[in-house]
């Protein structure tokens, strides 16, 4: 995931930057005025905005998913709802998973993998937290009006609320009580086609990816 993601960010890039014209122009007439507008009122008033950037994000997601209909755009969409969860889960942890499962991706590549982690969020959600879309979904927001379009993966990945949110989802799996359960179900729960062929993932695998996983957790 290197060089300009796709994702609400651009949108709210270009929010912040007509935010902070708008509040330039009428500070300067604030003060051309003598200070009939007050500029700490002002000032407060950009504070309110910038966070209602973050708590009304339907509003940019709604802007994004026009832009990109009328644009045509027909890439991945990496910070949507449905995917965002997929998203974390292969930025934080592809490196094990890598190491995990180098025989499927030898064979059949990086959508392996990408696969792989699709299914993995579809059990997290199914699972261990319905709302983790959501979760991310609030702390993309506000990484997201942070950085704007400068935003990268890796500040996304690794803010402290992304992490926290793959702690939560993941801490049952990879918990020692859960040790013996775990790999077996999540084998089964992750199991997808590609290329028209059904994957096959082991009790195994899985007990070694979760493995590489434990370390990873600790915030």
């Amino acid at each position: 995931m290197t060089g300009v993601l796709p994702g609400e960010h651009h949108c709210a890039g270009m929010a912040r930057s007509t935010i902070e014209h708008v509040f330039q122009l009428l500070n300067a007439k604030c003060i051309a005025e003598g200070g009939v507008l007050s500029s700490h009122h002002l000032k407060r008033a950009k504070i309110d905005i910038f966070s209602g950037l973050t708590s009304d994000f339907n509003f940019i997601e709604t802007a994004h998913k026009h832009c990109m209909s009328v644009s045509n755009a027909i890439g991945p969409h990496i910070f949507s709802r449905n995917e965002i969860l997929a998203t974390a889960l292969y930025a934080a942890f592809a490196e094990p998973a890598s190491q995990v499962f180098n025989v499927e991706l030898r064979c059949l590549g990086p959508r392996w993998l990408q696969g792989f982690f699709a299914k993995f969020a579809e059990y997290v959600k199914s699972n261990i937290c319905p709302t983790a879309s959501e979760q991310l979904i609030s702390a993309y927001a506000a990484i997201a009006v942070k950085y704007g379009t400068a935003m990268t993966i890796t500040d996304f990945v690794s803010d402290h609320s992304v992490r926290n949110v793959l702690q939560y989802c993941l801490k049952p799996l990879v918990d020692a009580g859960a040790a013996e359960q775990a790999p077996a179900i999540l084998a089964e729960g992750v199991q997808f086609e590609i290329y028209n062929k059904t994957t096959t993932i082991t009790a195994d695998q899985i007990r070694g990816f979760l493995a590489l996983l434990r370390p990873l957790l600790i915030l």
